[in-house]
């Protein structure tokens, strides 16, 4: 039972980071916009404050209670919620890491969990948190008596520290082996690393040297440290209209490993390209398709993002569209 009790607190953590990675908020209230628009909306909010340079962390508070809105919850319920999203998946990271340990990892959740029900249940609480929250401890300014607590730690209603013992939880080591016997990977040499840098799509097309494979480049993330893997995620739209086929529209994500790349040519120190392989891609006809005819089109809406060893995302690109048609079909050399 108590290695039960190991196993199930390592994959909360690890559904805790794969909550915030899918972007996918749990609802709360009743959906008051249609969930297609909302994320759409949302990721055009996205686009639009990274071109303003907003900080890295800003924007995924702001994305993910853009989400709490789809799911219905609205004001400063939402604001706090994309605001614990964030916390939680930070607080994930760290546990795994063994930056914290297993007590303190569940009294800083249970913290997060508590300034929620409050928001939801007082609004007067979420009205305060959209007055400010200086500390970034989801207490209110206007309620904070102790406006400068440490980043994630627990504070008792009124923002202070809490005092008392920490909640019962299993050892650093009990835990080490459930981690390790689920297989999860969490790279040592990205311990303290930052948020990888923006990947942005740059080319694709038919390798020339070999029709049952598809290229696509992106650009290189070079902000992380020796060692720390870096792994692409490729999202693809694929549109296409013709006289006799007809319209259609379906998507496709591939994640590529760094290692991966097979490109080496000094653009290599500024681009990754990798390979994908028709016998193991379903929509190989889609990808490939292109334009014959004036009026049909062909289009690949391409966006990537990157994640580091330790979990950090960039988000994503905004997407870029490349229109093939029998004259570009090949990747460029």
């Amino acid at each position: 039972m108590k290695k039960l009790l190991i196993a199930l607190l390592v994959l909360l953590v690890i559904a805790g980071i794969c909550l915030y990675w899918w972007r996918r908020p749990r609802p709360i209230e009743t959906v008051v916009i249609p969930p297609k628009d909302c994320i759409k909306r949302a990721d055009e909010l996205l686009a639009r404050w990274k071109s303003e340079n907003k900080p890295a962390d800003q924007i995924e508070k702001l994305y993910q209670a853009e989400l709490a809105r789809c799911g219905g919850t609205q004001n400063g319920v939402a604001e706090i919620i994309g605001a614990a999203n964030f916390d939680y998946t930070r607080l994930g990271r760290l546990f795994l890491t063994e930056h914290i340990n297993p007590p303190e990892y569940l009294a800083r959740v249970k913290d997060r969990s508590r300034k929620i029900r409050n928001a939801i249940s007082d609004e007067s609480w979420s009205n305060g948190y959209l007055k400010g929250d200086r500390d970034n401890d989801l207490v209110p300014d206007d309620r904070d008596r102790c406006p400068d607590t440490p980043d994630l730690a627990p504070t008792d209603n009124s923002g202070c520290p809490q005092d008392g013992p920490l909640p019962p939880a299993p050892s650093v080591e009990e835990v080490r082996r459930a981690r390790d016997a689920l297989q999860i990977v969490i790279s040592p040499a990205c311990r303290d690393a930052s948020v990888p840098s923006l990947s942005q799509p740059l080319q694709i097309g038919v390798d020339s040297n070999d029709q049952d494979s598809y290229l696509i480049s992106v650009t290189r993330v070079t902000n992380q440290p020796a060692g720390c893997m870096v792994f692409y995620e490729i999202s693809m739209h694929l549109k296409r209209r013709s006289l006799f086929g007809g319209a259609n529209e379906s998507d496709a994500r591939v994640v590529f490993r760094a290692s991966e790349n097979i490109d080496t040519s000094p653009a290599a120190a500024q681009r990754q390209v990798f390979r994908i392989r028709k016998a193991t891609f379903p929509l190989w006809n889609e990808l490939i398709r292109t334009a014959v005819e004036p009026n049909d089109f062909a289009q690949k809406h391409i966006k990537v993002r990157a994640v580091s060893g330790n979990g950090l995302s960039s988000g994503w690109s905004a997407p870029r569209v490349f229109g093939k048609r029998s004259n570009n079909r090949f990747f460029p050399n």
